[in-house]
């Protein structure tokens, strides 16, 4: 008897012939006698899978005066869906695209009259079960839609890329707290849009679709994104400014980065004089961009273990920095003028810290200022 498993990555083969291969045949003979020895339910399984794709565009290729490649083909007559020869190119190679129903490689020519359609996803697959994730990475959805969200990010854990092999990361957690889409274009799974820092915490944004990722990219790229985050800092930093300095990025090139910063209190702290507490807007988005800026200043963000020196650490704590807003283009609005806004509180730490620094350094003084016995 053939193993789930096994059944799976069949039918997924069987699913992925039919759409590359001009005889549905040569489908079913590929997986015949490995699923089922009945060709007919083997068929039915095949148009199962295929039904959770739709035709959401589609366009006959006119008369041409000799064959054109059909990426070009692609994006000129389907430009609504395909703006971009880039963008035309990756949805051939996804098999998004067919020529009279059968996906094509990139160097297929057209000659005219063939029929071009984009099939998507229909709906993203079912919501897993959130028992199964480590009490430590639940995370807490802020805002959903049947499109996109936005979900509070636990520290501790890398947004995309896993520190280990099947390690855990925030988006490998979307589907265990997110409903699925019923939209058409869904994504396989949930993607996020942007990063935060494994040691960061805060609001994250997620696209569900496909037309929900692109307008959620284009408006972090086009800086309409408005992010704020909070944080302590070692010593005293007083008013507001902004920190203009170039970065360099992982090639080792100067980039542009612009902080802005506002301070908002001052707690007097035993370990270092002075804790400012300030909330920050990053105006660019390079790596370690708040840490890197707040440590140019003199002023390192507490438990920065990369940027700060190891007395300003805080066993146990981590980094005493947060992404507490986010004020972003509604991808369902259509335009800039649908703005959503996700904010949260600092996290309890932060006023634990400052409590335990306060009274550690009011003990300290009382002492000092007691005359002898």
């Amino acid at each position: 008897m053939t193993s789930p498993t096994v059944l799976r990555s069949q039918l997924s083969l069987c699913t992925y012939r039919l759409l590359h291969s001009d005889k549905n045949e040569s489908c079913l003979n590929a997986v015949k006698g490995g699923v089922c020895k009945d060709e007919s339910k083997t068929q039915s399984a095949c148009e199962k899978a295929l039904s959770k794709y739709v035709v959401t565009a589609e366009a006959v290729v006119p008369k041409l005066d000799e064959p054109v490649p059909i990426v070009e083909v692609v994006c000129k007559e389907l430009t609504s869906s395909f703006p971009t020869i880039s963008s035309a190119r990756k949805a051939v190679r996804r098999g998004e695209v067919t020529v009279d129903g059968i996906a094509r490689k990139c160097d297929w020519k057209l000659r005219g009259g063939e029929l071009l359609q984009r099939r998507e996803r229909a709906a993203s697959g079912r919501q897993l079960e959130a028992d199964k994730v480590p009490p430590t990475l639940v995370l807490k959805v802020l805002h959903e839609t049947d499109t996109w969200a936005v979900v509070l990010k636990p520290e501790g854990i890398p947004t995309v890329e896993p520190s280990e092999p099947n390690g855990w990361t925030a988006e490998r957690l979307l589907p265990y707290f997110l409903r699925p889409t019923t939209e058409t274009g869904a994504l396989w799974r949930p993607r996020t849009v942007h990063r935060l820092d494994r040691a960061t915490s805060g609001v994250l944004c997620c696209a569900k679709t496909r037309v929900s990722l692109r307008k959620l990219q284009g408006a972090f790229s086009e800086r309409l994104v408005k992010k704020k985050y909070c944080a302590l800092l070692v010593g005293k930093l007083e008013g507001e400014g902004v920190v203009n300095l170039p970065l360099k990025d992982g090639k080792g090139k100067l980039r542009e980065a612009i902080t802005k910063f506002k301070a908002c209190a001052h707690t007097r702290s035993l370990s270092w004089g002075w804790i400012t507490s300030v909330e920050l807007w990053p105006e660019t988005g390079r790596t370690h961009q708040l840490r890197r800026h707040m440590a140019s200043l003199e002023h390192p963000i507490i438990g920065d273990k990369k940027y700060a020196r190891s007395e300003h650490i805080v066993d146990g704590e981590g980094l005493f920095l947060s992404a507490v807003e986010l004020s972003i283009p509604d991808p369902e609005e259509g335009s800039v003028c649908g703005q959503a806004k996700v904010s949260v509180p600092e996290p309890t730490k932060f006023t634990l810290l400052r409590q335990k620094e306060l009274g550690l350094w009011e003990t300290d003084i009382s002492n000092s200022s007691s005359p002898d016995v």
